[in-house]
């Protein structure tokens, strides 16, 4: 598990032309150096599944693979786990709700209230 100590926001600028969108700005979330959402405004909160990490060609929820997560209390902390419901369901959609890279080199990320809820807008929060 992975204690998070340090979270940022950080403004980003994404391309969306190849989408025919054109540039947006964001905002990336990261903790102790690695980017947790890549653009939070985009991500959409739920309860089952959320992809933290939105397709950075077009920025719509469940359009690249990876990046998937369900976000459990334990305890007083905020916990992200793999979506393993979905990625049971059969070896061809396994890729399909990877859970982000950084799962594999810093391993299952783990928030305190303090810092989970002061970073993530209202309107993404887990009610914790």
């Amino acid at each position: 598990m992975w204690s998070i100590e340090r979270i940022e926001e950080i403004p980003v600028k994404l391309d969306f032309s190849p989408s025919g969108q054109g540039r947006r700005r964001a905002t990336a979330v990261a903790a102790d150096g690695v980017c947790l959402f890549n653009a939070i405004e985009l991500v959409r909160v739920d309860s089952a599944a959320t992809q933290v990490q939105v397709c950075e060609c077009c920025g719509f929820p469940g359009c690249s693979q990876d990046g998937w997560v369900t976000f459990r209390r334990m305890g007083g902390n905020v916990v992200w786990i793999p979506v393993w419901h979905e990625s049971e369901k059969g070896v061809r959609e396994r890729p399909e709700y990877g859970p982000p890279g950084f799962f594999w080199s810093r391993g299952v990320p783990v928030f305190s209230r303090g810092h989970y809820c002061p970073v993530v807008a209202s309107d993404h929060c887990c009610n914790c």
